[in-house]
């Protein structure tokens, strides 16, 4: 036979029923289940018209304006959640791990927002940053930075070197020659034929 199940003053967990408890808003008396251990008020209504009636003035912590908010968000500090984005950037963002990062071409980059060139994300080539404070000024964004070992998460000074152009970068990596003679000779695998000789 099954077992029937007890309720109300027959359960074992019975633990006298609803309580009583005085409202915040309306100072009235009202009954509660115990599991309700968070509840302040008798209803949703009495418990928007005490926050509304009840609002505190704070200052944004980013802006500096001033904004209102109910008794029970008393611990924020910003106006709106654009401000709080902006004001945890940098060092003050939890996920700050010293703002470098490494890209997936192997640069190192460092936050640096008030940079001139930075980037969107308000980060700098660590080794234009390096190049730039062994000269003492902003470096041109034609001005190239060259790694002289080829490692470049490389940036000491040492192995750093200076090129005014592009081109000039361009023509230290490639000699006169070497990059047409490497155009001729990639197509000649498998048959095929490059595409500046002619056929026939």
């Amino acid at each position: 036979m099954k077992r029937k199940s007890k309720f109300g003053k027959e359960s074992p967990h019975w633990k006298g029923g609803k309580l009583k408890h005085i409202c915040i808003g309306c100072k009235r008396e009202h009954e509660k289940w115990p599991f309700q251990t968070n509840k302040k008020y008798c209803s949703n209504k009495c418990r928007l018209a005490h926050e509304i009636k009840n609002r505190q003035l704070k200052k944004c912590l980013y802006c500096g304006k001033p904004f209102s908010c109910p008794p029970c968000r008393t611990k924020r500090r910003f106006c709106s959640l654009n401000c709080c984005n902006l004001w945890a950037k940098g060092e003050r963002s939890p996920f700050w791990k010293g703002g470098k990062i490494k890209t997936v071409f192997g640069y190192i980059t460092t936050y640096a927002p008030t940079h001139p060139y930075c980037n969107s994300l308000g980060h700098v080539m660590e080794h234009r940053l390096k190049m730039e404070s062994h000269l003492g000024r902003h470096l041109l964004p034609t001005e190239i930075v060259h790694h002289i070992n080829g490692i470049k998460d490389d940036n000491r000074i040492e192995n750093l070197g200076l090129f005014s152009s592009r081109s000039d970068h361009a023509k230290h990596h490639h000699p006169k020659g070497e990059k047409v003679k490497r155009l001729i000779t990639k197509g000649f695998k498998k048959g095929n034929v490059p595409w500046n000789k002619k056929i026939g």
